[in-house]
This record gives C-alpha cells, structure tokens and sequence, in this order.
C-alpha cells in the first residue's frame, strides 16, 4: 500500500508540474496577444526548428514549419511517410529512428492448473486432486529496443532481452490420494497412518532465459493532450521449458505534455495495461513420506504445470521527458489487481 500512495504522489507531481507549465504557457501568450492587439503590429514568428523541441504555445497549427531563417522545413527522410504533410501543418516530428535501454520488472500472481507429475522419470499423469495455494511469479528483465517511424502515427518497434525469474506455488495433496497414486492402498484395518495426513510441497522453479518481442504504437494528439496505444506480441525462451512462451500485451494510456523551458518537454500520462501471458513450468516437488511405509524419507515427484496471470488489466501512471529530438527518459508504474509492475527506458533518436 505504501507503494501505491508513493506512485500516486510521484504521478500527482509531475500531473501538477505539467499544469503548471500548462498555465504560465497560457499567461504568456495571453500577454503576447494582448500587446500585439494593443500596437496593432503583425507578429511575423516563425517556428523554429533546432535540437530543442518547439515550444507549445509557439506553435500555429495550419503554418508550415519554417527553419531558423524563416525558410519553409524540408523533411530530408523517406520516413515517416506524409511527414512532409504534417510540417506543413505547422507540426514537429520526431526523428525517424530510435535505440532505447530499458529495464523492467513484473510482479504477479498466478493461476495453476493442468498439474502432471512423473514418479522417477516415469511418463508424467496427470494429478487433479492437487490443491494450489496463492501463486507469485517475480520476473527481472533487461532490453535493447530499436524503433522507427512508418508513418507520423504509426511507430514500429523490436525488442530484444534477457530476464531471470522465480516462481512460488504451494502444493497440498490429502495422504490418501498421494499414498494410492504412490501405489500404496488405503483400504481396510490396516491401512497406514499417513492416509489420514495432508502432505504439502513448495515449487520453487527459477529460471533465465531470452525473450524477443514486435509491437507498434498508435500515437494522436490535440492542443496538448495525447492518446497512444502499444501493443506487443513477446516469444520467450526459458532454460527450463522446451517451448517458448507467448505473451500479448496493450497499453492504452491518455496523457497532457507541457514545455519545460530549457530542460524540454515533459509529458504525464495515465492508462491501463491488458496483460496475458500463459506457460508451462517443470521441476520438481519434495514430500516428506517418512511415514509411508515402504517409501523413502523423502519423495521426490516431477511436476509439469500450466501458468497464466491471474489479473489480466490493471492501471498504469507515468512521465516521458524529452530533453531533446535526441534524447528522451520514460518511466511508468503498473498497479492495481495483484500485478505489480515498473518500466523505465533511455532512448536515444537520430
């Protein structure tokens, strides 16, 4: 809880930051509108290209954008298409390409189900009278992203990374179905203690491993405020799985950008995150069945599970500040249900 109220003032910060901002913005050119009435003189501004973004108010939408010597802009690229179009329309873009670093974490809780376990190496059954416990999974990941502009609403974008996790689910099996799956029967006077036991184990899997992902984002915005809406598709290759594990993720997030002078444009943003994501897990479970007789102090069962997140949506709150066209930091927190997230990113434009 102490996290959530700590994001919240984080976002309510930069949010009032931006408003701030918002609001000089609009005194300013309040005040220059009124000189210009009062002189009855024609502002001949032009829209000035250079390594610092345009400022807000600076901008008059319908103008084409002109360099520092009042010169019509050219885009000099192929990408993004109709980019010439938009500089007409008085609009900046962004530069076309994009390299990014970006650190992320995911915590969660899991659904469990499908168990098959195998008894010393034998061919895995299945098990459906396994009770399971709340599941977690707490996953650490590193990427590269390389992106591109296709057109001025359209980003396209690929990722590659490396990321180690564990996962935690408790296990309880009722001694008698353990004992008869063991070979053990539990009929008559004579039937062993332990059928009356219930039997827990812990699966603790860890696990590293690779992932790549494609996605696309959808960006629009108006006066000051912007919509966008990624969405990827992830393949991930874990040591201890012999298939990859496919993910589908979209974040449609609303947010308002304001002019910081020299130090940029900072945007604030809020949304939601659609997660889903499902995988098999194997390793092993340990039961004590010193009790059984027959059987060893401790019996180990290999296990084969079926993984998916228990909250597919939750919210999500976050700032981007770009310092300039070329370098940008991006932070968002993903809360809400009982997935726990946090994505911060490094991007360098050219």
């Amino acid at each position: 809880m102490n996290t959530f109220y700590q994001v919240i003032f984080l976002f309510s910060s930069f949010f009032m930051l931006n408003v701030g901002f918002a609001q000089e913005s609009q005194i300013k050119t309040a005040e220059i509108a009124l000189s210009a009435k009062d002189c009855q003189c024609i502002d001949e501004r032009s829209i000035a290209v250079s390594e610092q973004f345009a400022t807000l108010e600076s901008r008059d939408i319908g103008t084409p954008l002109l360099d520092e010597h009042g010169d019509k802009v050219i885009w000099p690229r192929a990408l993004p298409f109709f980019a010439q179009n938009v500089l007409d329309l008085g609009f900046e873009l962004p530069k076309t390409f994009g390299l990014a670093i970006i650190p992320n974490t995911i915590k969660q809780d899991l659904v469990l189900k499908n168990l098959k376990v195998g008894l010393n190496g034998a061919d895995m059954v299945d098990m459906d009278f396994v009770q399971f416990g709340p599941a977690r999974a707490d996953n650490s990941n590193l990427q590269i992203k390389a992106d591109v502009w296709l057109f001025p609403f359209l980003n396209l974008y690929a990722t590659y990374g490396k990321m180690h996790g564990s996962a935690s689910a408790p296990i309880t099996i009722k001694g008698q179905d353990l004992l008869e799956f063991l070979g053990n029967s539990c009929d008559g006077p004579f039937a062993p203690k332990a059928c009356e036991k219930t039997f827990s184990a812990l699966a603790q899997p860890e696990y590293t491993g690779s992932n790549i992902s494609v996605g696309f984002t959808l960006a629009m915005g108006w006066d000051r405020f912007f919509v966008a809406l990624p969405v990827t598709y992830v393949l991930t290759d874990l040591n201890i799985l012999a298939d990859d594990i496919k993910a589908f993720q979209a974040s449609p997030r609303i947010g308002i950008s304001s002019d910081a002078g020299q130090w940029g444009t900072i945007s604030t943003f809020v949304g939601l995150t659609y997660l889903n994501a499902e995988l098999d897990v194997a390793g092993k479970l340990s039961f004590d069945t010193s009790a059984i007789p027959g059987e060893a102090n401790i019996t180990e069962l290999d296990f084969f599970i079926n993984q998916e997140n228990a909250d597919k949506v939750n919210y999500l709150i976050g700032f981007n500040w770009d310092v300039s066209k070329s370098w940008a930091f991006h932070a968002e927190a993903g809360f809400g249900g009982s997935r726990e997230s946090f994505i911060a990113s490094t991007t360098y434009r050219f």
